[in-house]
């Protein structure tokens, strides 16, 4: 059960955040010299083995943060390596329907409703219980997922079958308009799906109410920052104030040549595709903060440089079609999301 007491113990202990290490003589593996501005970890986020498996990893550590008393949380989760066929939410639904379940069973919330198979393998059961077998329980125990509007809702209330014996998320969650709606004082955790940046206020709204009422927030793939020059320095400034104040408890972001992965607490580490491994991919390095888009790509550049193939080499995957190596499945498993 969640939380990990023994995680708890170790971060308190300090054994899972140590001091990063001194940056002027530090190199990545590859001999690559790492910014004096960007603070290393040793504490790595190890790559989930699959699509179910990250998703356990992101609940436990995302209910562990909250145990610790950090309530309002941030998952990242990406693994389209680029690809934009589908919208933002559209790629985050999957995940958010296996997470909710995980987190009503960890927050003992209710079950399912029951399926058509129990009430035909109880034939002989009555009018009246059938009736109480699909009535929805009375919950004092909720849990809020607020969309950017009643659309995406209501399509993912027809998708999740909600409300019906077939019902694919629990009876507790109930879907909401991020403009609208407000938390519950049933609910004991509230989750905001891909928020805009022009949602700010409405977010900011929502995390308000979280503290005041002590709800556990999770802000799924959050979408706030734009440096279009329409918004203003201010606007852009209260963006990321918001941000900084959501502690990132899972990150999973795929890319053609590898991923980078945070599990809270520990930092955040890029993992580079490596055929010369037998695990089939390698880890670069790992840092105390999410790195910039330009670091990662050094450190590629540096891997790709260090490792270059003999001229009699195996053939490899094809970038360009978006699909990275498929050691155990991982990669190539979520990048078809």
């Amino acid at each position: 059960m969640f939380p990990d007491i023994q995680l708890q113990i170790q971060i308190k202990q300090g054994h899972l955040s140590k001091n990063p290490t001194s940056l002027s003589s530090t190199k990545n593996p590859f001999n690559f010299e790492v910014s004096p501005d960007i603070a290393l970890s040793t504490d790595i986020s190890e790559l989930p083995n699959s699509f179910d498996d990250s998703i356990a990893r992101a609940a436990k550590r995302t209910l562990d943060c909250i145990a610790y008393g950090k309530k309002l949380c941030r998952i990242d989760f990406d693994t389209t390596v680029g690809d934009m066929t589908f919208t933002s939410l559209k790629n985050t639904l999957p995940l958010v329907k296996s997470l909710v379940n995980i987190i009503s069973t960890e927050l003992d919330l209710y079950p399912l409703y029951p399926s058509n198979t129990t009430l035909e393998e109880n034939s002989n059961i009555t009018t009246e219980e059938v009736v109480a077998l699909l009535k929805p329980p009375k919950t004092e125990r909720t849990m809020t997922i607020f969309f950017p509007d009643m659309g995406a809702a209501a399509l993912a209330r027809r998708d999740w079958k909600m409300n019906t014996n077939e019902a694919e998320v629990p009876y507790c969650v109930r879907t909401a308009s991020i403009a609208n709606d407000p938390l519950l004082k049933t609910d004991k955790m509230s989750i905001i799906l891909c928020p805009q940046p022009s949602e700010v206020d409405y977010v900011q709204r929502v995390l308000d109410e979280a503290r005041d009422m002590n709800i556990p927030c999770i802000v799924i793939n959050p979408l706030l920052i734009n440096m279009d020059q329409g918004f203003g320095v201010r606007a852009r400034n209260i963006r990321k104030n918001l941000l900084a104040s959501l502690e990132t408890t899972y990150k999973l972001k795929t890319m053609a040549t590898g991923a980078i992965v945070r599990e809270w607490p520990r930092g955040y580490s890029v993992w580079a595709e490596d055929d010369q491994q037998e695990e089939g991919y390698t880890h670069l390095q790992s840092f105390k903060t999410d790195p910039p888009s330009e670091t990662v790509m050094e450190l590629y550049d540096a891997h790709e440089e260090a490792t270059q193939p003999s001229p009699v080499r195996k053939e490899g995957p094809n970038p360009a079609v978006g699909v990275v190596k498929g050691v155990v499945g991982f990669f190539q498993g979520l990048s078809k999301l």
